[in-house]
């Protein structure tokens, strides 16, 4: 049974659950700082799971935080938005930066063209290919065309040969194997080859072998096991089958590493997880911004409400009435909501058997 609408794995599962938790302290941390500096005590703090989802949380003391005016709670309010804002973007600048980060340790791709290295090929992939790639080997050419440019050259060389790029395997396969004489019953590799039905013994046909998926096509990859070594000796596999099947099952990096005692992984997981939390922080950044309640949004309305209302008067008591009306409907929302969400998990549940 799978729950519907769940298409991430035990490791992406990983990720997405620590880049909540760092997103959440992060974002709680903000709350704490601001209130701290502007003289309101913090009476706890720690982290929680609900369910499968971890968050934070931090408790003010009420009672010094109603005596702030509503321009300094909006300030307490605003901080943890803002604090997901600054970690989304220093995360992003991480990113970019990764390259140079890494550079004593890993040659990156990009810089230096020296192809693409295998981290890790996925049990789903065809035994051949789980028996011919190796962790650690370097992909330096694709169809005997050197690879730059890092993962975003390796990922166009293989869209341009599953667009035809490097010819159908129909098309290849006559060149590679040529046709041999054979009757439909023999072995085909130990008959003699042929280029026509006049070089064929009598009954026997002249054949070339034919891929039976129209959309494969044949690729030379040119491998190194040598890691950045100049005196590398290159083997060559020739991959028939879908390119698409390199990009999904073959997970390769452009950060070869200079030494051995560098693990491959490092790179990949580093990148990943900081993709991972410029998404969550940027989403909860906008959630938390929501004038939904309980969220930081309804906390700074309601506060920048009382701003342009002053003191007291009619627009005073306006501001409070649509506060409470805003809150109603945003209860009845949120329960709808779940009410729904549950509803379509059950269903998917029950279909999905």
């Amino acid at each position: 049974m799978q729950i519907p609408g769940w298409n991430l794995g035990i490791t992406g599962a990983a990720y997405l659950a620590t880049a909540a938790m760092l997103s959440a302290v992060f974002h709680e941390l903000g709350h704490a700082l601001c209130a701290a500096s502007l003289g309101v005590p913090m009476l706890s703090c720690g982290v929680f799971l609900l369910i499968v989802w971890p968050g934070a949380f931090v408790q003010l003391d009420d009672k010094s935080l109603a005596r702030r005016t509503p321009s300094e709670r909006m300030r307490i309010s605003s901080a943890g938005i803002w604090h997901n804002v600054v970690l989304a973007v220093a995360a992003s600048a991480a990113i970019r930066a990764l390259p140079t980060l890494l550079a004593p340790a890993y040659a990156n791709a990009r810089i230096q063209p020296m192809g693409v290295v295998v981290v890790q090929v996925d049990a789903a992939a065809s035994p051949s290919l789980l028996a011919s790639l190796q962790q650690g080997d370097r992909i330096v050419k694709l169809n005997r065309g050197g690879i730059a440019g890092g993962i975003p050259g390796w990922k166009a060389m293989l869209e341009d040969a599953a667009a035809g790029g490097a010819g159908t395997a129909d098309e290849l396969v006559g060149r590679l194997l040529p046709s041999r004489c054979a009757s439909l019953s023999a072995d085909f590799f130990e008959q003699p080859q042929c280029d026509s039905a006049r070089d064929c013994p009598r009954g026997q046909i002249c054949m070339a072998p034919r891929i039976a998926r129209s959309g494969d096509r044949i690729l030379h990859l040119d491998l190194c096991s040598a890691g950045l070594s100049d005196q590398c000796q290159t083997r060559r596999l020739t991959f028939v089958g879908d390119p698409h099947e390199l990009a999904a099952y073959v997970l390769v990096s452009e950060h070869v590493p200079r030494h051995w005692i560098f693990p491959l992984w490092l790179p990949v997981v580093a990148e990943t997880l900081l993709r991972y939390v410029v998404s969550l922080n940027a989403a909860l950044a906008v959630l938390n911004a929501v004038p939904a309640f309980d969220l930081d949004g309804q906390r700074l309305l309601a506060d920048g409400m009382r701003v342009l209302a002053g003191s007291g008067g009619v627009l005073r008591l306006a501001a409070d009435g649509a506060l409470g009306a805003a809150e109603h409907a945003t209860v009845a929302a949120a329960a709808l909501c779940l009410c729904l969400l549950a509803a379509y998990a059950v269903v998917g549940a029950v279909v999905g058997g």
